[in-house]
C-alpha cells in the first residue's frame, strides 16, 4: 500500500491468499475498487511517482516472485515492468528523479530502478542476510534500516554506502508501512513497537507499543 495524491491509500492484493483486488481508500474511508492488478499477489512493495504506483515482488499463487507493475492511476490501468533480479516479499522503495530505490526480505541487495530505462542497476550488498528492511530519505543522504539491527546510509545520488551504526534492534520480522514525517521515519518491528528513526540525528528509538 503507499499514499497517493488527495490524501488517500492505494492497496492491491492480499495475504495470506494472494488475490487481483485493488482499491483506493479515500479521505472519507470510502472504498473506491479499481482495475485488478494482471497476476494474484500479496505481500508486494507500492510507491507512488509521477501519476502511476509501482508495485514489486510479494508472493503469488505459486510462491515468491520477482515481477513488477505500474498502475496508471488516472487512466485505470495496468502495465507489466521488468521483474527485479530477485525474488522478495515486503519490498521497501523511496523515488525520485524517475529513478526507484528498492530492497527486499529475501536478500541482501540495493536495487536502482530505472523508470526510464526500465531496468534495474545493484547499488550495494549489504552485510546482513534475509532480513526485512525500511528506506527512507531526507534532502541530504537515503537510510535503510534493516530488522536485524543495521542503519546503512547513502548520499543523495544513492552512492558511497556505508554502515553507520546499530538500531538497538533485533528482529526477524518488520510489519508495516514507514511514514515519513519531516525529519523521521516511523515504522514497527514484530507489529507492536513503533519506531522511530530521526534522519538528522542518524539514531532510532522506540516511542510506543501499539495495541
Amino acid at each position: 500500500m503507499c499514499l497517493i495524491p488527495d490524501n488517500s491509500i492505494f492497496c492491491c492484493g492480499y495475504y495470506p491468499t494472494p488475490k487481483k483486488s485493488a482499491f483506493i481508500i479515500q479521505p472519507n474511508k470510502m472504498l473506491k475498487h479499481v482495475a485488478d492488478t494482471p497476476f494474484s499477489i500479496g505481500l508486494s512493495g507500492s510507491i507512488y511517482y509521477n501519476d502511476s504506483v509501482y508495485v514489486f515482488g510479494g508472493s503469488t499463487t505459486s510462491g515468491i516472485w520477482s515481477g513488477a507493475f505500474k498502475y496508471y492511476l488516472w487512466e485505470d490501468k495496468w502495465a507489466n515492468l521488468n521483474p527485479m533480479p530477485l525474488k522478495s516479499t515486503f519490498v521497501s522503495c523511496i523515488a525520485k528523479n524517475n529513478k526507484i530505490l528498492l530492497s527486499g526480505r529475501e536478500h541482501t541487495k540495493i536495487y536502482c530502478y530505472d523508470i526510464i530505462q526500465n531496468s534495474y542497476n545493484e547499488l550495494h550488498n549489504i552485510q546482513q542476510g534475509q532480513w526485512r528492511k525500511i528506506i527512507c530519505e531526507n534532502n541530504k543522504n537515503a537510510y535503510v534500516i534493516e530488522a536485524g539491527g543495521h542503519i546503512y546510509e547513502g548520499n543523495q545520488e544513492w552512492k558511497a554506502w556505508r554502515t553507520i551504526g546499530n538500531s538497538g534492534i533485533i528482529s526477524k520480522e518488520l510489519i508495516g508501512c514507514k511514514v515519513l514525517w519531516e525529519n523521521s521515519a516511523y515504522f514497527c518491528f514484530e507489529g507492536y513497537d513503533l519506531y522511530e528513526f530521526n534522519m538528522k540525528e542518524k539514531k532510532c528509538k522506540k516511542i510506543d507499543i501499539l495495541y
